[in-house]
């Protein structure tokens, strides 16, 4: 996904998922941006709507999104990156009891139970180890919410999720990042697990 900057607007570009408001592209005004997402590994707002947009990780888009979110008195709010601890399993590393048992209660205080943790993961096991690792990928340090939509849509696997469940599987996850929103934990708590 690339951004660019209109006086006070994001174009919104290369959007690939087609729950997205913004699917295929889009004008995202000043206005109907809520906050810069911060805490994840790429740059993101959040806008109005619930929805959160991830942009390429790169220096320049972050610088950007950050003199944009400045001029435009746009809030910067801290998330706990809730995506990356649930994919934490699919990762072509080894985890150990302990840190597993650090991932789950971390993912408890914001809401999750180990129960839930197990659900979301059974949902989407075979598919996102088809992605990173049938594929060739083997990331090792981190998957994010953006890998998970690009796993749904089959981007470097073959087993994808139809179009009517990724419709609203897409606002589920959503709806699962934002109880990392700025919380008072410690900050051991909201350290990236890279």
């Amino acid at each position: 996904m690339r951004i660019s900057f209109n006086e006070a607007s994001l174009l919104v570009s290369d959007v690939e998922y087609p729950p997205s408001r913004y699917f295929r592209g889009g004008t995202v005004n000043s206005s109907e941006i809520e906050c810069v997402v911060g805490g994840l590994l790429a740059p993101a707002i959040r806008t109005r709507d619930g929805e959160i947009l991830i942009f390429g990780n790169s220096d320049l888009n972050r610088s950007m999104l950050e003199q944009f979110a400045l001029k435009w008195s746009i809030p910067t709010v801290q998330y706990f990156d809730v995506w990356s601890d649930i994919l934490e399993v699919i990762l072509d590393t080894e985890i150990s009891e302990t840190e597993n048992q650090r991932i789950l209660d971390r993912l408890k205080s914001v809401g999750l139970s180990s129960e839930e943790v197990s659900e979301i993961r059974s949902e989407i096991a075979e598919m996102m180890e088809e992605y990173n690792m049938k594929s060739g990928l083997w990331e090792w340090v981190n998957l994010n919410m953006a890998d998970l939509f690009d796993a749904c849509i089959g981007k470097l696997n073959d087993l994808r999720m139809s179009d009517e469940y990724f419709e609203e599987f897409y606002w589920k996850a959503m709806r699962i990042q934002e109880l990392g929103r700025h919380r008072e934990l410690r900050k051991s708590e909201i350290q990236p697990n890279i």
